[in-house]
């Protein structure tokens, strides 16, 4: 449900990219459709394994209704008409830290279970997760520097 979100939270972020007059010194709207594309490929990673481990990916479980639902107050805010891009960074860059900490628990629990190939393909996701997570913040630092300098 969280990746999904992500994704989801990446295509509403190309439309402001897209809307945009000028972008963060540094943002591409190609690095931010590479940055949704690996969100959605993680989605598909989770999706895969929860069918390997013979579950069906598509049930709500209590927890995936948990995170459908904090994942939808970032939705809602992303979708918030008003956002400045800084405002949509940091919407971003709260998902990204959220995101990061999750593939921490799932290669613990993966670990804990001798799922070593998940545990390597959830590590490559966590080593993309962090990469997204250091270009949103400097992205986020870049445009609130130039917002300030414009405003002051």
């Amino acid at each position: 449900a969280y990746e999904r979100t992500g994704t989801r939270l990446y295509d509403m972020m190309l439309q402001k990219v897209a809307a945009a007059p000028s972008l963060p010194a540094g943002m591409t709207m190609a690095a931010v459709e590479e940055i949704r594309n690996e969100e959605h490929a993680h989605f598909q990673l989770l999706s895969a394994a929860i069918e390997g481990l013979g579950a069906d990916p598509t049930v709500m479980t209590p927890c995936a209704d948990v995170t459908g639902v904090q994942g939808m107050g970032l939705v809602q805010a992303m979708g918030d008409p008003r956002l400045t891009m800084a405002q949509a960074l940091s919407t971003l860059l709260a998902a990204e830290v959220v995101d990061g900490a999750s593939w921490e628990l799932l290669i613990d629990l993966a670990r804990e279970f001798g799922q070593d190939t998940l545990v390597e393909q959830f590590t490559m996701a966590l080593e993309a997760e962090e990469r997204h997570e250091a270009t949103v913040k400097q992205w986020l630092a870049t445009a609130i520097s130039e917002e300030a300098a414009v405003g002051g």
